[in-house]
């Protein structure tokens, strides 16, 4: 395994040749990252099976080992999330009674814009039926579905799924937003725009932390198998970059939140991160070598796919499922999508107390994600 020095070296010259406006110029049509890229800088993007019968697969046998789906038992590197099983979701389903009103359960399927009869061009990037706004929708709905506020039928004292799983929200301030960009991005044209809600796993009261990221994002264009759009690509190096660089002791009052949302076209030299020059000793994750994340990405038309990325040396693998449709409510889908979000994390290392610190502000996922939209689109309606 590579010392942590060299990994994070690594992923800082590795997050500065595609954070915005550097690849660009360089993507295939719909945002995509061209494979030559991706092998001259040592990305193995590798296709999976995700699949839902497999997650039922997981808690067999003793509490020895990897519980994982069978399938990803024997991915190398490992598999280092334990999904929830799909009886998890029946356990704790949506509670009708508790919603104001029925508009936040409507869910809007895909259709094709109709054009005006005096229209002659139809720009369908200029409609509400754009990829942008289809994965907008969906993104948004899944997390309420998974992550937010729909109401379940939750043990006392809980309110969400994501509180009940140990998953927090994150948003800035916060060290994994060391001024720096990736997250977020809004292009200058409709078609070149993504967005990502952060999540990490936090034991309380100690506060605890997990190298672990949970990622939901969506893109500005279609999704294509086989291949990883340029958003996509952008997110999981900039959490792998920053956790990787996370300082063990973080002064929130330095951080300048607008910073996070920069969107990256005004400094063609993005900023190293702040965390880069700290000793081994002064990270938060010194021993971790992998820095394991798994996303759950929204694309255009109205369709989904799942990721797992982590550090193997200095490589990095990306497995991706297929593409899912989202184009009308499907409940299992939906439910085989919330498994993978709110999985559980498999230490090889200890979890890291970070000592003296805050901890992070967190804001529940459905404000932070309707505050980043109305950053880009205005209230989703």
């Amino acid at each position: 395994m590579a010392p942590i020095t060299e990994i994070r070296q690594r992923l800082e010259k590795l997050w500065k040749q595609v954070v915005p406006p550097k690849l660009d110029r360089r993507l295939d049509s719909d945002n995509v990252v061209p494979a030559a890229f991706l092998k001259a800088n040592r990305i193995r993007l590798v296709p999976a099976d995700f699949e839902a019968s497999d997650v039922e697969k997981i808690n067999l046998g003793d509490d020895v080992g990897l519980h994982v789906p069978s399938h990803c038992r024997d991915f190398d590197p490992p598999f280092l999330f334990k999904p929830r099983r799909l009886s998890f979701m029946a356990e704790h389903p949506i509670d009708p009674d508790g919603f104001y009103g029925d508009e936040i359960q409507k869910y809007r399927e895909f259709a094709l814009p109709v054009a005006h009869p005096n229209q002659e061009n139809l720009n369908i990037n200029h409609t509400k039926r754009s990829p942008w706004h289809c994965a907008l929708f969906t993104a948004t709905y899944l997390e309420r579905w998974a992550l937010g506020n729909f109401p379940r039928r939750l043990p006392p004292n809980v309110a969400t799924l994501r509180q009940l799983c140990g998953l927090w929200s994150v948003y800035p301030p916060h060290p994994l937003y060391p001024a720096t960009r990736g997250f977020h991005h809004d292009g200058q044209s409709y078609e070149n725009h993504w967005m990502t809600y952060i999540c990490e796993y936090v034991k309380e009261p100690e506060g605890v932390q997990m190298p672990h990221a949970v990622l939901l994002a969506h893109q500005s264009c279609n999704g294509h198998d086989g291949s990883i759009a340029l958003g996509e690509l952008v997110a999981i190096i900039t959490i792998m970059r920053n956790r990787a660089s996370q300082p063990r002791v973080w002064d929130e009052n330095e951080e300048d939140e607008d910073d996070a949302f920069d969107d990256g076209y005004q400094d063609p030299n993005p900023k190293e991160c702040p965390g880069l020059d700290l000793k081994d000793t002064e990270v938060l994750f010194p021993d971790e070598r992998r820095f394991p994340v798994l996303m759950a990405s929204l694309v255009g038309p109205q369709h989904g796919r799942l990721y797992y990325a982590c550090m193997d040396g200095l490589d990095i693998v990306i497995r991706q499922s297929k593409l899912y449709s989202f184009e009308k409510k499907d409940d299992a889908l939906l439910n085989f999508f919330s498994c993978f979000l709110l999985s559980e994390p498999i230490a090889r290392d200890p979890p890291r107390l970070p000592t003296p610190r805050p901890l992070p502000i967190r804001v529940p996922l459905q404000a932070a994600s309707a505050r980043a939209a109305d950053t880009i689109t205005g209230p989703l309606r």
